[in-house]
């Protein structure tokens, strides 16, 4: 049997974003502690408006910024928060999960195994920012 090409997602099978996007949420909850709604746990209550507003920019529903703006207005429990207000607040977000992007232990070692396959990265999440990704992991 010969390979042709393996693909891979990226986000949680080479890049552990999941560990990212609660590291950042944490720090998010940290800056806005005083404007944000109480809540025991906030990384679930991220994830949750995530999939929530990312569940309407797939079914074509809102643009990929409005389901950040979405989130950010949901997080807030205010729907008044401008446009600008709203993308000002979730760059606080995006800083703090470039950060703490990292690469599974196992990632290179097994890309380093295929060697010579051809390879494709899959993803839903927008090009800029996926191949950000992969620039900076070469």
């Amino acid at each position: 049997m010969t390979i042709r090409a393996v693909c891979f997602d990226l986000d949680d099978t080479l890049l552990d974003h999941s560990a990212a996007e609660r590291s950042a949420a944490l720090v998010f909850q940290g800056v806005f502690r005083d404007q944000l709604p109480p809540c025991a746990d906030f990384p679930l209550r991220w994830k949750t408006a995530t999939a929530a507003a990312f569940d309407r920019y797939l079914a074509g529903e809102i643009p990929f910024q409005g389901q950040r703006r979405a989130r950010i207005r949901a997080l807030f429990a205010d729907d008044a928060i401008s446009d600008a207000e709203c993308d000002a607040r979730f760059a606080t977000y995006l800083e703090g999960c470039r950060r703490d992007w990292r690469l599974f232990p196992d990632t290179l070692p097994a890309l380093d195994a295929l060697r010579g396959v051809p390879l494709a990265v899959v993803s839903n999440a927008p090009l800029a920012q996926q191949r950000d990704k992969l620039a900076r992991f070469g």
